[in-house]
Protein backbone atom coordinates (compact mmCIF):
# COMPACT_ATOMS: atom_id res chain seq x y z
CA UNK A 1 0.00 0.00 0.00
CA UNK A 2 1.40 3.59 -0.99
CA UNK A 3 0.46 6.31 1.32
CA UNK A 4 0.77 9.76 0.66
CA UNK A 5 2.33 11.74 4.16
CA UNK A 6 1.03 15.47 3.89
CA UNK A 7 2.71 18.00 6.56
CA UNK A 8 5.60 19.98 7.17
CA UNK A 9 9.14 18.97 6.38
CA UNK A 10 9.63 17.81 10.48
CA UNK A 11 6.10 15.87 10.70
CA UNK A 12 6.49 14.39 7.61
CA UNK A 13 10.49 13.11 8.86
CA UNK A 14 8.66 12.31 12.23
CA UNK A 15 6.06 9.72 10.44
CA UNK A 16 8.61 8.12 8.12
CA UNK A 17 11.12 7.37 10.93
CA UNK A 18 8.21 5.40 12.92
CA UNK A 19 6.82 3.83 10.24
CA UNK A 20 10.60 2.15 9.08
CA UNK A 21 10.77 1.33 12.69
CA UNK A 22 7.17 -0.62 13.23
CA UNK A 23 7.50 -3.60 10.45
CA UNK A 24 4.30 -2.27 8.73
CA UNK A 25 4.46 -3.18 5.21
CA UNK A 26 3.89 0.20 3.59
CA UNK A 27 5.20 2.41 1.08
CA UNK A 28 5.16 6.45 2.29
CA UNK A 29 5.66 8.99 -0.24
CA UNK A 30 6.05 12.33 1.33
CA UNK A 31 4.60 15.16 0.08
CA UNK A 32 5.77 18.11 1.89
CA UNK A 33 4.19 21.54 2.48
CA UNK A 34 5.37 24.93 3.93
CA UNK A 35 2.09 26.44 4.16
CA UNK A 36 -1.22 24.00 4.85
CA UNK A 37 -3.17 25.92 2.42
CA UNK A 38 -0.86 23.77 -0.21
CA UNK A 39 -2.42 20.83 1.06
CA UNK A 40 -5.03 21.05 -2.25
CA UNK A 41 -2.54 21.23 -4.72
CA UNK A 42 -0.82 18.25 -3.20
CA UNK A 43 -4.04 15.98 -3.00
CA UNK A 44 -4.73 16.77 -6.23
CA UNK A 45 -1.23 16.23 -8.00
CA UNK A 46 -0.92 12.69 -6.21
CA UNK A 47 -3.99 11.40 -5.51
CA UNK A 48 -3.96 8.81 -8.40
CA UNK A 49 -0.40 8.03 -7.53
CA UNK A 50 -1.61 6.23 -3.95
CA UNK A 51 -3.84 4.24 -2.07
CA UNK A 52 -5.00 7.11 0.59
CA UNK A 53 -3.50 10.13 2.47
CA UNK A 54 -2.39 10.61 6.02
CA UNK A 55 -2.25 14.31 7.08
CA UNK A 56 -0.53 15.13 10.07
CA UNK A 57 -2.67 17.33 11.75
CA UNK A 58 -5.93 17.81 11.79
CA UNK A 59 -5.76 21.65 10.24
CA UNK A 60 -4.34 19.91 6.94
CA UNK A 61 -6.52 17.63 7.04
CA UNK A 62 -9.71 20.19 7.66
CA UNK A 63 -8.70 22.56 4.91
CA UNK A 64 -8.65 19.77 2.22
CA UNK A 65 -11.45 18.75 3.00
CA UNK A 66 -13.55 21.73 2.48
CA UNK A 67 -12.09 22.21 -1.13
CA UNK A 68 -12.17 18.18 -2.09
CA UNK A 69 -14.13 15.06 -1.36
CA UNK A 70 -11.84 12.22 -0.98
CA UNK A 71 -11.11 9.94 -3.95
CA UNK A 72 -10.13 7.30 -1.48
CA UNK A 73 -8.70 6.83 1.64
CA UNK A 74 -8.27 10.27 3.85
CA UNK A 75 -6.50 9.91 7.49
CA UNK A 76 -5.07 12.31 10.12
CA UNK A 77 -2.87 12.54 13.04
CA UNK A 78 -6.26 13.70 15.94
CA UNK A 79 -4.62 16.08 18.72
CA UNK A 80 -4.69 14.03 21.92
CA UNK A 81 -4.18 14.14 25.73
CA UNK A 82 -0.68 12.95 25.22
CA UNK A 83 0.77 14.95 22.41
CA UNK A 84 -0.25 17.93 24.60
CA UNK A 85 1.16 16.87 27.88
CA UNK A 86 4.56 16.00 25.88
CA UNK A 87 4.28 19.25 24.77
CA UNK A 88 3.75 20.58 28.12
CA UNK A 89 6.47 18.43 29.50
CA UNK A 90 9.06 19.63 26.84
CA UNK A 91 8.19 23.13 27.25
CA UNK A 92 8.69 22.22 31.27
CA UNK A 93 11.64 20.43 32.05
CA UNK A 94 14.01 20.20 29.25
CA UNK A 95 13.33 24.42 27.82
CA UNK A 96 12.85 25.36 31.46
CA UNK A 97 9.53 27.57 30.97
CA UNK A 98 6.68 28.43 33.61
CA UNK A 99 3.92 26.15 31.83
CA UNK A 100 1.15 27.66 34.55
CA UNK A 101 0.31 30.74 31.76
CA UNK A 102 0.08 29.76 27.89
CA UNK A 103 -1.49 30.62 25.03
CA UNK A 104 -2.68 28.21 22.37
CA UNK A 105 -4.06 28.22 19.07
CA UNK A 106 -4.75 24.23 18.44
CA UNK A 107 -7.13 23.31 21.51
CA UNK A 108 -9.79 24.65 22.92
CA UNK A 109 -9.81 25.32 26.80
CA UNK A 110 -11.85 22.93 28.22
CA UNK A 111 -9.65 20.05 26.32
CA UNK A 112 -6.35 21.57 27.89
CA UNK A 113 -8.01 22.17 31.44
CA UNK A 114 -8.11 18.06 31.64
CA UNK A 115 -5.23 17.52 30.10
CA UNK A 116 -3.87 19.93 32.87
CA UNK A 117 -6.03 18.00 35.53
CA UNK A 118 -3.98 14.61 34.01
CA UNK A 119 -0.97 16.47 35.73
CA UNK A 120 -2.56 17.49 39.07
CA UNK A 121 -2.80 21.17 38.12
CA UNK A 122 -6.75 23.02 38.14
CA UNK A 123 -8.59 25.64 38.57
CA UNK A 124 -6.43 28.79 39.31
CA UNK A 125 -2.95 27.28 39.57
CA UNK A 126 -3.32 27.60 35.49
CA UNK A 127 -4.23 30.18 32.80
CA UNK A 128 -5.10 29.64 29.40
CA UNK A 129 -5.51 31.87 26.19
CA UNK A 130 -6.94 30.53 23.74
CA UNK A 131 -6.49 32.03 19.77
CA UNK A 132 -9.38 33.27 18.32
CA UNK A 133 -9.19 32.92 14.95
CA UNK A 134 -9.68 29.57 12.63
CA UNK A 135 -7.89 28.56 9.91
CA UNK A 136 -10.08 29.90 6.79
CA UNK A 137 -8.86 33.33 8.24
CA UNK A 138 -6.97 35.23 5.74
CA UNK A 139 -3.28 35.15 6.66
CA UNK A 140 -4.61 32.84 9.90
CA UNK A 141 -1.00 31.99 10.26
CA UNK A 142 0.45 35.45 10.32
CA UNK A 143 -2.39 36.75 12.96
CA UNK A 144 -1.68 33.87 15.27
CA UNK A 145 1.99 34.28 15.42
CA UNK A 146 0.82 37.91 16.14
CA UNK A 147 -1.92 36.73 19.04
CA UNK A 148 1.14 34.67 20.45
CA UNK A 149 3.74 37.26 20.13
CA UNK A 150 1.42 40.32 22.08
CA UNK A 151 0.31 38.12 24.47
CA UNK A 152 3.90 37.13 25.60
CA UNK A 153 5.47 40.92 25.36
CA UNK A 154 1.96 41.80 27.69
CA UNK A 155 3.03 39.15 30.32
CA UNK A 156 -0.51 37.51 30.06
CA UNK A 157 1.48 34.22 29.00
CA UNK A 158 4.67 32.87 29.96
CA UNK A 159 5.10 30.33 26.77
CA UNK A 160 2.84 29.49 23.27
CA UNK A 161 1.44 26.25 22.33
CA UNK A 162 1.09 25.76 18.37
CA UNK A 163 0.27 23.14 16.40
CA UNK A 164 1.59 24.47 13.38
CA UNK A 165 5.48 24.62 12.06
CA UNK A 166 4.91 28.08 10.32
CA UNK A 167 3.83 29.85 13.43
CA UNK A 168 6.64 27.92 15.30
CA UNK A 169 9.07 29.36 13.70
CA UNK A 170 7.41 33.09 13.42
CA UNK A 171 7.51 33.33 16.86
CA UNK A 172 11.26 31.72 17.41
CA UNK A 173 12.37 34.71 14.81
CA UNK A 174 11.13 36.92 17.77
CA UNK A 175 12.39 34.90 20.57
CA UNK A 176 9.20 34.08 21.94
CA UNK A 177 9.17 30.83 23.93
CA UNK A 178 7.19 28.24 21.67
CA UNK A 179 6.65 24.67 21.27
CA UNK A 180 4.98 22.49 18.67
CA UNK A 181 2.81 19.59 19.39
CA UNK A 182 4.08 16.68 17.93
CA UNK A 183 1.74 13.15 17.24
CA UNK A 184 3.29 10.17 19.05
CA UNK A 185 4.89 7.19 17.38
CA UNK A 186 1.95 4.99 18.94
CA UNK A 187 -0.54 7.44 17.28
CA UNK A 188 1.15 7.36 14.17
CA UNK A 189 1.52 3.82 14.07
CA UNK A 190 -1.87 3.48 15.39
CA UNK A 191 -3.19 5.11 12.19
CA UNK A 192 -1.15 3.72 9.72
CA UNK A 193 -2.15 0.26 10.92
CA UNK A 194 -5.48 1.28 10.19
CA UNK A 195 -4.96 2.46 6.80
CA UNK A 196 -3.22 -0.88 6.00
CA UNK A 197 -5.97 -2.86 7.16
CA UNK A 198 -8.77 -0.78 5.68
CA UNK A 199 -6.84 -1.10 2.26
CA UNK A 200 -6.64 -4.56 2.78
CA UNK A 201 -10.49 -5.19 3.36
CA UNK A 202 -11.67 -2.96 0.33
CA UNK A 203 -9.57 -5.00 -1.93
CA UNK A 204 -11.61 -8.80 -0.83
CA UNK A 205 -15.64 -7.64 -1.72
CA UNK A 206 -16.64 -10.69 0.09
CA UNK A 207 -15.32 -9.06 3.69
CA UNK A 208 -17.79 -7.04 5.40
CA UNK A 209 -15.75 -3.87 7.49
CA UNK A 210 -16.80 -4.51 11.51
CA UNK A 211 -15.85 -2.03 13.74
CA UNK A 212 -16.23 -2.14 17.47
CA UNK A 213 -16.94 0.76 19.43
CA UNK A 214 -15.76 0.48 22.76
CA UNK A 215 -16.79 3.17 25.67
CA UNK A 216 -15.83 2.92 28.98
CA UNK A 217 -16.77 5.25 32.34
CA UNK A 218 -14.95 5.39 35.04
CA UNK A 219 -15.53 6.21 38.77
CA UNK A 220 -15.09 9.57 40.65
CA UNK A 221 -13.98 8.84 44.21
CA UNK A 222 -14.95 10.88 46.73
CA UNK A 223 -11.70 11.63 48.04
CA UNK A 224 -8.44 13.55 47.63
CA UNK A 225 -8.26 15.03 44.35
CA UNK A 226 -4.74 13.52 43.44
CA UNK A 227 -5.35 9.93 44.90
CA UNK A 228 -8.97 10.10 42.52
CA UNK A 229 -6.80 10.95 39.33
CA UNK A 230 -4.60 8.88 40.16
CA UNK A 231 -6.66 5.29 40.18
CA UNK A 232 -8.52 6.87 36.99
CA UNK A 233 -5.38 7.03 35.36
CA UNK A 234 -4.16 3.63 36.29
CA UNK A 235 -8.09 1.76 35.63
CA UNK A 236 -7.64 4.01 32.42
CA UNK A 237 -4.13 2.51 31.66
CA UNK A 238 -5.60 -0.84 32.25
CA UNK A 239 -8.51 -0.38 29.55
CA UNK A 240 -6.47 0.74 26.78
CA UNK A 241 -4.05 -2.45 27.36
CA UNK A 242 -6.55 -4.72 27.78
CA UNK A 243 -8.33 -3.01 24.49
CA UNK A 244 -5.09 -2.97 22.83
CA UNK A 245 -4.11 -6.49 23.50
CA UNK A 246 -7.01 -7.70 22.20
CA UNK A 247 -6.90 -5.85 18.90
CA UNK A 248 -3.29 -7.62 18.17
CA UNK A 249 -4.55 -10.57 18.95
CA UNK A 250 -7.37 -10.29 16.27
CA UNK A 251 -5.24 -8.25 14.38
CA UNK A 252 -7.68 -5.19 14.33
CA UNK A 253 -6.61 -1.44 14.07
CA UNK A 254 -7.32 0.85 17.05
CA UNK A 255 -8.59 4.40 17.50
CA UNK A 256 -8.30 5.91 20.62
CA UNK A 257 -10.60 9.34 21.42
CA UNK A 258 -11.23 10.82 24.68
CA UNK A 259 -12.96 10.25 27.58
CA UNK A 260 -12.78 6.54 27.61
CA UNK A 261 -13.58 5.71 23.60
CA UNK A 262 -12.04 3.16 21.55
CA UNK A 263 -12.55 2.05 17.78
CA UNK A 264 -11.38 -1.24 16.69
CA UNK A 265 -11.58 -1.74 12.66
CA UNK A 266 -11.81 -5.71 11.96
CA UNK A 267 -13.91 -8.10 9.75
CA UNK A 268 -17.32 -9.85 10.44
CA UNK A 269 -15.79 -12.93 9.95
CA UNK A 270 -13.45 -12.51 13.07
CA UNK A 271 -15.92 -10.74 14.81
CA UNK A 272 -18.50 -13.39 14.90
CA UNK A 273 -15.99 -15.75 15.68
CA UNK A 274 -14.70 -13.72 18.84
CA UNK A 275 -18.63 -13.22 19.93
CA UNK A 276 -19.96 -16.99 19.80
CA UNK A 277 -21.82 -15.87 16.94
CA UNK A 278 -22.62 -12.74 18.57
CA UNK A 279 -24.11 -14.27 21.62
CA UNK A 280 -21.19 -13.20 24.46
CA UNK A 281 -18.11 -11.16 24.36
CA UNK A 282 -15.55 -11.93 26.93
CA UNK A 283 -14.11 -8.35 26.75
CA UNK A 284 -17.11 -6.94 27.90
CA UNK A 285 -16.63 -9.05 31.21
CA UNK A 286 -12.88 -8.03 30.97
CA UNK A 287 -13.11 -4.84 31.25
CA UNK A 288 -15.91 -4.66 33.53
CA UNK A 289 -13.86 -5.97 36.62
CA UNK A 290 -11.39 -3.63 36.46
CA UNK A 291 -11.38 -1.36 39.71
CA UNK A 292 -12.67 1.80 38.99
CA UNK A 293 -14.29 0.69 35.87
CA UNK A 294 -18.25 2.01 36.10
CA UNK A 295 -19.78 1.19 33.09
CA UNK A 296 -18.63 -0.77 29.45
CA UNK A 297 -20.70 -0.24 26.67
CA UNK A 298 -20.02 -1.78 23.30
CA UNK A 299 -21.29 -1.45 19.72
CA UNK A 300 -20.41 -3.77 16.97
CA UNK A 301 -21.60 -2.16 13.88
CA UNK A 302 -21.03 -4.13 10.60
CA UNK A 303 -21.21 -2.48 6.76
CA UNK A 304 -19.81 -2.53 3.55
CA UNK A 305 -17.46 0.30 3.77
CA UNK A 306 -15.86 1.63 7.20
CA UNK A 307 -17.76 4.39 7.55
CA UNK A 308 -20.59 2.35 7.48
CA UNK A 309 -19.64 0.12 10.00
CA UNK A 310 -18.32 2.93 11.89
CA UNK A 311 -21.60 4.39 12.08
CA UNK A 312 -23.58 1.46 12.62
CA UNK A 313 -21.13 0.78 15.59
CA UNK A 314 -22.10 4.23 17.32
CA UNK A 315 -25.36 3.09 17.36
CA UNK A 316 -25.07 0.46 18.97
CA UNK A 317 -22.66 1.81 21.55
CA UNK A 318 -25.65 4.44 22.25
CA UNK A 319 -27.63 2.26 22.44
CA UNK A 320 -26.02 0.48 25.34
CA UNK A 321 -25.10 3.34 26.90
CA UNK A 322 -28.82 4.08 27.74
CA UNK A 323 -29.11 0.96 29.39
CA UNK A 324 -27.00 1.76 32.22
CA UNK A 325 -24.97 -2.01 32.59
CA UNK A 326 -22.19 -3.58 31.01
CA UNK A 327 -23.96 -5.03 27.35
CA UNK A 328 -23.47 -4.65 23.99
CA UNK A 329 -25.49 -4.06 20.55
CA UNK A 330 -24.78 -5.24 16.99
CA UNK A 331 -25.86 -3.14 14.37
CA UNK A 332 -25.58 -5.34 10.83
CA UNK A 333 -25.41 -3.84 7.71
CA UNK A 334 -29.03 -3.92 6.97
CA UNK A 335 -29.41 -2.20 10.16
CA UNK A 336 -30.69 -5.00 12.15
CA UNK A 337 -30.40 -4.28 15.31
CA UNK A 338 -29.45 -7.05 17.97
CA UNK A 339 -29.46 -6.44 21.39
CA UNK A 340 -28.59 -6.06 24.43
CA UNK A 341 -25.96 -8.88 25.42
CA UNK A 342 -24.84 -8.90 29.01
CA UNK A 343 -21.15 -9.55 29.97
CA UNK A 344 -22.38 -13.02 31.01
CA UNK A 345 -22.93 -14.06 27.60
CA UNK A 346 -27.00 -14.23 27.77
CA UNK A 347 -29.11 -11.78 25.36
CA UNK A 348 -31.41 -9.72 27.46
CA UNK A 349 -35.08 -7.79 27.39
CA UNK A 350 -34.17 -4.35 27.23
CA UNK A 351 -36.31 -3.13 29.68
CA UNK A 352 -35.44 -5.72 32.01
CA UNK A 353 -32.21 -6.56 31.62
CA UNK A 354 -31.79 -9.26 34.65
CA UNK A 355 -34.86 -10.50 35.94
CA UNK A 356 -32.92 -11.92 38.96
CA UNK A 357 -31.57 -8.88 39.78
CA UNK A 358 -34.24 -6.79 38.64
CA UNK A 359 -36.56 -8.39 41.18
CA UNK A 360 -33.99 -7.82 43.73
CA UNK A 361 -34.17 -3.95 42.97
CA UNK A 362 -37.53 -4.04 43.35
CA UNK A 363 -37.65 -5.39 46.77
CA UNK A 364 -34.89 -3.45 48.65
CA UNK A 365 -34.79 0.06 46.56
CA UNK A 366 -31.11 -0.55 45.46
CA UNK A 367 -30.53 0.67 41.92
CA UNK A 368 -29.47 -2.20 39.41
CA UNK A 369 -26.16 -0.32 38.77
CA UNK A 370 -24.98 -0.93 42.08
CA UNK A 371 -26.59 -4.67 42.51
CA UNK A 372 -24.09 -5.04 39.23
CA UNK A 373 -21.06 -3.86 41.18
CA UNK A 374 -22.12 -6.40 43.82
CA UNK A 375 -22.44 -9.28 41.38
CA UNK A 376 -19.03 -8.07 39.75
CA UNK A 377 -17.71 -8.35 42.94
CA UNK A 378 -18.48 -11.89 43.47
CA UNK A 379 -17.67 -12.94 39.97
CA UNK A 380 -14.14 -11.05 40.72
CA UNK A 381 -13.05 -13.00 43.99
CA UNK A 382 -15.26 -16.29 43.83
CA UNK A 383 -16.94 -15.49 47.03
CA UNK A 384 -19.93 -14.72 48.56
CA UNK A 385 -18.35 -13.65 51.85
CA UNK A 386 -16.83 -9.99 52.64
CA UNK A 387 -16.43 -7.49 54.81
CA UNK A 388 -18.12 -4.27 54.25
CA UNK A 389 -15.01 -2.23 54.28
CA UNK A 390 -13.86 -4.95 51.24
CA UNK A 391 -16.93 -4.41 49.19
CA UNK A 392 -17.31 -0.74 49.62
CA UNK A 393 -13.75 -0.24 47.77
CA UNK A 394 -14.32 -3.08 45.17
CA UNK A 395 -17.62 -1.25 44.37
CA UNK A 396 -16.04 2.12 44.49
CA UNK A 397 -18.30 3.61 46.89
CA UNK A 398 -17.97 5.05 50.46
CA UNK A 399 -17.67 2.92 53.82
CA UNK A 400 -21.31 4.51 54.55
CA UNK A 401 -22.88 4.17 51.60
CA UNK A 402 -21.96 0.91 51.67
CA UNK A 403 -23.32 -0.26 55.00
CA UNK A 404 -26.54 1.56 54.20
CA UNK A 405 -26.68 -0.78 50.99
CA UNK A 406 -26.19 -4.13 53.24
CA UNK A 407 -28.22 -2.70 55.86
CA UNK A 408 -31.19 -3.06 53.11
CA UNK A 409 -30.17 -6.23 51.81
CA UNK A 410 -30.07 -7.38 55.10
CA UNK A 411 -33.85 -6.44 55.59
CA UNK A 412 -35.08 -8.00 52.63
CA UNK A 413 -33.27 -11.14 53.38
CA UNK A 414 -30.39 -10.62 50.84
CA UNK A 415 -27.73 -10.56 52.52
CA UNK A 416 -27.06 -12.18 56.22
CA UNK A 417 -23.97 -11.28 59.02
CA UNK A 418 -22.46 -14.87 59.50
CA UNK A 419 -19.18 -13.90 61.78
CA UNK A 420 -16.78 -11.10 62.48
CA UNK A 421 -13.69 -10.93 61.23
CA UNK A 422 -10.72 -9.27 63.58
CA UNK A 423 -8.83 -6.06 62.59
CA UNK A 424 -5.07 -5.39 63.11
CA UNK A 425 -5.61 -2.38 65.32
CA UNK A 426 -7.32 -1.93 68.50
CA UNK A 427 -11.00 -0.93 66.91
CA UNK A 428 -13.65 -2.96 66.73
CA UNK A 429 -14.15 -6.59 64.29
CA UNK A 430 -15.42 -6.17 61.27
CA UNK A 431 -18.68 -7.97 60.62
CA UNK A 432 -18.54 -11.21 57.50
CA UNK A 433 -21.26 -10.37 55.43
CA UNK A 434 -22.98 -13.15 53.18
CA UNK A 435 -24.47 -12.13 50.07
CA UNK A 436 -27.41 -14.27 49.22
CA UNK A 437 -28.31 -13.64 45.51
CA UNK A 438 -29.47 -17.05 45.19
CA UNK A 439 -28.04 -17.57 41.32
CA UNK A 440 -24.39 -16.52 42.61
CA UNK A 441 -23.87 -18.62 45.84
Amino acid sequence: MRIGIIGPQATVDEVLTAVSTSGLFVECVPLVYSSYKETVELVERNENNVDGFLFTGTTPFRYASKYLSPKQQWEYLPRNTTSFLCALLKAAYINNYDISSISVDSYDELFIRKAYAEIGLTGEDIKIIESPYNIFNEDYEMKVAEFHYDNFKSGRSNVCVTGLKSIQELLKKKNVPVVKLSPTAELIIQQINKMRLLHKLTLSEKNIVAVIAFSVSFEIENSYYGKSELHMFMSRNKVTEIIYAFAQRIGAAVETHENGVYHAYTTKDVVETETNGFSSFNILHSIGIINGVKSVSIGIGLGKTSLDAKYNAKIGQSRAEKCGINCFFIVKDDHEVVGPITDVGEKTDEKVLDKHLYEISRRTGIGMNKLYKLERAVRKYGSNVFISKDLARECNMTHNSMNRLLLKLEESGYAKVVGKQPTSNTGRPSRLIRLNFGYLE
